[in-house]
């Protein structure tokens, strides 16, 4: 359906250039006949956890790694198999003097320089447009588990980051079997929110909202507290303003002690094992 990307072929665009298109017509028409059998008590939430866009290059993490200069005895190794997302590690055991620190820093800087002014030689574009430490976006008890550095790709570039290519390049060049064999599109940060029935405004397109806002919403439009502990916040800015009057925010703790058991568990996948099969005997999802 793209002439722009490297694996279009017209003959297949020919046959089915419009059946993405035509898959969402269809689910849009069924959403619409969902919609009209609604009750006024009923709120219509349709959400994805992402978005999708092309991929016109492939960037290889792999290589783009070997390439940087680092302190001695400190590596970076990719997080997934996808993404510009990266663990630094060394072979230092702790606990870590003030040199390892320091060095430490400055293998961190020089991920984030790299990541920074990587451009696609073919077109000079900047590959990446935002770089977070760990600390911008997790929090919580495993944030040691996080990648050190994430990179946000800029529309068009991916990485992939499992296997070498015979030539070594970063960029490999379009006509190279990485993009026959791999994904000519891929997760992109925005995605789909749909909210729909007689407590949601009509048109309001404008409000900043996040995935772990979706939890929180629901609760607030089935009139359950939400829990202070809980990441996000209600999407109240699409709601009929009579409503909210009518029904304030209800926050509090209101789990049950003993519910939050699992933070205090060591962290070994047998306990957290052991707690979630309790937690489905409690419910009869196990005998």
């Amino acid at each position: 359906m793209d002439p722009r990307h490297p694996n279009w072929d017209a003959q297949q665009a020919e046959l089915f250039g419009d059946a993405i298109l035509e898959t969402y017509q269809r689910i849009d028409a069924f959403l619409g006949r969902l919609r009209q059998q609604l009750d006024e008590q009923t709120t219509l939430l349709v959400m994805s956890d992402h978005g999708f866009g092309p991929v016109y290059q492939m960037v290889n993490g792999e290589h783009f790694i070997a390439g940087l200069e680092l302190p001695e005895d400190f590596a970076v190794q990719a997080a997934d198999n996808f993404g510009a997302k990266f663990h630094i590690f060394t072979t230092h055991q702790p606990p870590y003097d003030r040199r390892i620190r320091e060095n430490f820093s400055l293998s961190k800087e020089a991920l984030e320089r790299a990541l920074r002014a990587l451009q696609d030689p073919a077109t000079g574009r900047r590959v990446i447009h935002t770089v977070y430490s760990k600390e911008d976006l997790y929090q919580g008890p495993h944030l040691d588990l996080a990648p050190d550095i994430l990179g946000l790709e800029n529309e068009g570039y991916l990485f992939w980051n499992w296997n070498d290519t015979e030539d070594g390049a970063v960029f490999p060049p379009r006509d190279h079997p990485v993009f026959q064999r791999f994904f000519s599109a891929f997760h992109k940060m925005n995605g789909v929110l749909v909210m729909a029935g007689s407590r949601i405004r009509r048109g309001i397109n404008n409000y900043d909202a996040n995935i772990m806002d979706i939890a929180p919403t629901v609760l607030y439009l089935l009139e359950e507290p939400i829990p202070l502990d809980m990441d996000g916040a209600a999407l109240l800015a699409p709601i009929d303003p009579s409503y909210v009057r009518q029904h304030p925010l209800d926050a509090r703790w209101d789990r049950p002690s003993g519910s939050t058991a699992i933070q205090s568990l060591a962290d070994t996948s047998e306990a957290v094992d052991a707690f979630i099969e309790e937690q489905l005997r409690a419910i009869g999802y196990v005998q």
